[in-house]
């Protein structure tokens, strides 16, 4: 999706479960499994910046990125957090001056992209981390077929994220997590915990 068509969504309050209103509770549940404060952490696809917002109070240095312009306003002037707009995808993080993160936190961006990005995905996020770095968060672990309805959000397994990301991370963590995520209206699907180590 570009960003008009993210903006487009914000402005018109169509973001059904991609807003919970508050941090995840994946991502939460999982802090004492990664680097401790004050590890330097990116959120890419932040969104109005829940998550971004939760790490800062627990003292992270928290950059969050994001595609549509509208959403980065709302998450900076709201939760006060750090968004840059930019194309995680096609970031260059040396060269727009961010340098390398010891984390990278995931909720909702891997599943808000058309699945051929994927592998774009996993080469950001490896351009994203320095070696020992951990990539940790929430998946959405269910078939498009079975929920009926196009994507996004477009849910994976855990079998395809070994498969895309085992040539430059090392698995820690990859289980079932017990909570749900609003995949659609009245449709809730179950999501993977997930600790990924930058070879």
């Amino acid at each position: 999706m570009q960003s008009t068509d993210w903006n487009q969504r914000y402005s018109g309050g169509n973001v059904p479960g991609w807003d919970l209103g508050r941090p995840s509770p994946v991502v939460l549940r999982l802090l004492p499994s990664v680097h401790h404060p004050p590890a330097r952490v990116l959120i890419p696809g932040c969104g109005l910046g829940h998550d971004a917002r939760a790490l800062d109070r627990r003292g992270y240095r928290v950059v969050g990125m994001e595609i549509a312009p509208l959403a980065a306003e709302r998450a900076r002037a709201t939760n006060g957090v750090d968004v840059r707009v930019m194309d995680f995808l096609a970031a260059d993080f040396s060269e727009q001056g961010l340098g390398v993160f010891d984390m990278l936190c995931e909720h909702t961006l891997f599943c808000a992209i058309e699945p051929d990005q994927r592998d774009l995905y996993v080469a950001a996020a490896a351009r994203a981390l320095r070696p020992g770095g951990k990539l940790f968060g929430a998946f959405l672990d269910f078939d498009n077929a079975a929920l009926k309805r196009p994507g996004p959000p477009y849910g994976t397994s855990a079998s395809e994220l070994l498969h895309r990301f085992s040539g430059s991370f090392e698995v820690e963590r990859l289980e079932p997590s017990g909570f749900t995520f609003p995949a659609a209206p009245g449709v809730d699907v179950p999501q993977l915990e997930v600790v990924f180590v930058r070879r």
